[in-house]
């Protein structure tokens, strides 16, 4: 129902000027300089919207045209990019909320600039937020709200999935495109059925004070529902975090005081070590919430290609991978149907990553990429 939604709402993006040019890709993103990139080159990053959404991009289109990184003050003064030749198409990667509000006298300038420069300069702006709904999370809605407004009328928007695609709809007065996370694992894991003894939880990702009362919550719920059994839950966040998720540790224990609880810091090598211990990844999201709703099927893309059964709440991101994990709003439930029929569980993983091997390998959305840019295959 969404993918037919965005397809009414999409509109065709500007050709290239001319069938015989070749468009040259500037990714404006946080580096300190300007970046050739090469189908081998090597980043990184701990935002996952600049991974997922800049550097597997940048070397999927490296394949087939001349790509480039490059920085936000660069394209502030030099708004027609004029050192990468006159057939150029910039997309502004994503920020995160805290970027903005810092970076807003800069942000400022660069929009008026753009909204009053006229050049062959093609402008895409990538969110994988709805910064509105942000702001009134993060109790700073005014200047998020106008700078997703204000995107909105100088570049073409490509979003991260369905949901944020309906909710961003009446800014994209220039155009409106979905393209979807790839995954980032080279190779997917052996698929493994739910075991209990003990069952080993999982949940890694963004965890933050606004964040905080719907997953404490969610996490209360099952480990109450499971008490009966031997539980371990490792939780994994970035390190600046750890005092909150001490707060979250002392409420889970007051709900099932035999849980054993593990804190691991964030790093991709240790979300990979946690795919492979654990037996059920959670993924409670808020689905009810113009923040919530809109997110990526990037975690549950990244469990199912880690050979593991997941729980995640029913976002229209998630529902297109429903028949390959229980994807409903009450997971303990789904907790407890897995190690009722963990032969099942694992079929569903074994399903699941045949179809997220081909719809989200970083060939199939770099493709999606070109396609929106302009970019005939070399």
């Amino acid at each position: 129902m969404f993918r037919r939604l965005i397809e009414r709402l999409s509109k065709p993006s500007t050709p290239p000027s001319s069938p015989a040019v070749k468009r040259t890709i500037a990714f404006v993103t946080n580096v300190a300089q300007p970046i050739q990139v090469q189908p081998e080159s090597k980043f990184d990053s701990e935002l996952a919207s600049t991974r997922l959404r800049v550097h597997i991009p940048a070397r999927e289109l490296a394949k087939h045209t001349s790509v480039w990184l490059v920085p936000y003050g660069e394209l502030l003064r030099d708004p027609y990019l004029a050192f990468l030749g006159s057939a150029t198409t910039a997309v502004l990667g994503k920020l995160s909320a805290g970027s903005v509000l810092a970076q807003r006298d800069l942000l400022e300038g660069l929009l008026a600039k753009l909204s009053a420069e006229r050049s062959q300069l093609s402008i895409f702006a990538d969110l994988t937020d709805d910064y509105r709904a942000l702001g009134k999370l993060l109790n700073e809605p005014i200047w998020l709200a106008e700078y997703q407004r204000q995107l909105g009328q100088v570049a073409k928007l490509i979003v991260c999935s369905p949901g944020l695609a309906v909710a961003l709809r009446n800014c994209a007065t220039r155009g409106l495109h979905v393209i979807d996370d790839p995954f980032e694992s080279t190779t997917a894991a052996e698929p493994r059925a739910p075991r209990d003894k003990p069952l080993r939880l999982l949940w890694f990702g963004n965890f933050a004070m606004g964040v905080f009362p719907f997953i404490t919550a969610s996490l209360a719920a099952i480990v109450e529902q499971v008490k009966h059994l031997n539980v371990e839950l490792e939780f994994i966040t970035r390190m600046e975090q750890v005092s909150l998720v001490a707060d979250l540790e002392e409420i889970l224990l007051a709900q099932n005081p035999k849980l054993r609880f593990r804190f691991t810091a964030w790093s991709l090598v240790n979300t990979e070590l946690a795919l492979e211990r654990c037996d059920i990844v959670l993924l409670p999201q808020e689905h009810e919430s113009d923040y919530g709703r809109v997110k990526s099927s990037n975690r549950l893309v990244s469990a199912i290609r880690g050979g593991r059964f997941a729980v995640a709440s029913p976002i229209a991101a998630y529902q297109e991978l429903e028949k390959y994990a229980w994807v409903n709003k009450d997971l303990a439930k789904g907790v407890l149907w897995a190690l009722a029929h963990p032969d099942q569980a694992r079929e569903r993983i074994d399903k699941g990553q045949k179809y997220v091997s081909v719809r989200f390998s970083p060939e199939t959305i770099g493709k999606q990429w070109r396609d929106v840019l302009g970019i005939p295959p070399s």
